[in-house]
C-alpha cells in the first residue's frame, strides 16, 4: 500500500508488538513475550513507537503516489 523504509531497530521493536498483540488477543500459558509480560517501560516504549508508525502511515497514506 505505502512503501514506508523502517530502519532495523523499528523493524525490530514492530516485530515484537506485533508478537504481543497475537499473544494478547490469543493469551498462551506463559505470558505475553517469551519473558513474561512486558514491564511497564516497554509497554511504554511500545505505544510511543506505535504511535509514530501510525502517524507516519497516515501521512504516507495522504501524499499522491509519485510523492512517496
Amino acid at each position: 500500500i505505502t512503501n514506508i523504509q523502517l530502519d532495523e531497530n523499528s523493524t525490530l521493536l514492530l516485530s515484537t508488538i506485533n508478537e504481543v498483540y497475537i499473544d494478547a488477543r490469543y493469551p498462551a500459558e506463559i505470558g505475553l513475550m517469551p519473558n513474561g509480560k512486558p514491564t511497564k517501560t516497554e509497554a511504554q516504549n511500545f505505544i510511543e513507537f506505535s504511535e509514530k508508525f501510525f502517524l507516519k502511515i497516515r501521512t504516507s497514506l495522504k501524499q499522491p503516489p509519485d510523492m512517496q
